[in-house]
């Protein structure tokens, strides 16, 4: 496998100069590397790690997955929560209201019947 890799090596162009030259041996390095690493390590050792990773992908998505369920029912509960305090808010405004009628009412009541008493009163004195 080596002696291709090499013959691979050998057979490029000409010398290459400057940062083209560079370039050029950092690309053949890293196909090097790479092969000598899967012959090195062997495939199921890379699909083992490749399976992990995409393991411990799905369960980062799962974990995304059930952040946000949990992120849009805290949003939910937060609307439930607010339109139940407006609703609370319209309720006692309206019962404010309702309570100032009721006792302006009692004060109309209350002072109709002093008028009652009074004039009963005034009857009492003529009748007698």
């Amino acid at each position: 496998m080596f002696e291709n890799l090499q013959c691979m090596h050998r057979g490029s162009a000409a010398p290459e100069s400057g940062s083209g030259a560079v370039a050029g041996f950092l690309s053949r390095s890293l196909v090097l590397l790479t092969v000598a690493s899967s012959a090195l390590y062997g495939h199921t050792a890379l699909a083992a790690k490749v399976s992990d990773v995409a393991a411990a992908s799905d369960q980062w998505l799962v974990a995304q997955v059930q952040s946000q369920q949990r992120v849009d029912s805290l949003n939910e509960q937060g609307r439930d929560l607010s339109e139940r305090y407006r609703s609370t808010l319209r309720e006692s405004d309206g019962l404010r209201l309702y309570l100032q009628q009721l006792r302006s009412q009692l004060a109309s009541q209350e002072e109709e019947m002093e008028v009652i008493r009074s004039e009963s009163r005034e009857l009492d004195r003529t009748n007698i």
